[in-house]
């Protein structure tokens, strides 16, 4: 849970490998940022191999779980997600 307490740093982001996870937190880090990384993700299957154990072993990183909905261009009708990668 974000700390009310401390700064935050929030992002959306999936699909990425590993090492985009490593260089967006670790660069934070070294900024002298010590507040929290609020990451949002559709799902952890979304995610690549190791990830989210990562993202469990960083401090004071918090994981939200936020299902997308997707639509076709008229706005109403649902549309499946398409990855692009």
């Amino acid at each position: 849970k974000h700390r009310a307490d401390q700064d935050v740093v929030m992002a959306y982001a999936e699909g990425y490998e590993l090492a985009y996870y490593m260089c967006f937190i670790e660069t934070l880090r070294q900024t002298g940022f010590n507040g929290d990384i609020v990451m949002a993700i559709a799902g952890y299957e979304l995610l690549a191999k190791n990830v989210v154990d990562y993202l469990k072993s960083q401090q004071n990183v918090i994981v939200y779980i936020h299902e997308l909905q997707c639509f076709e261009s008229d706005g109403f009708t649902p549309s499946k997600r398409k990855m692009k990668r």
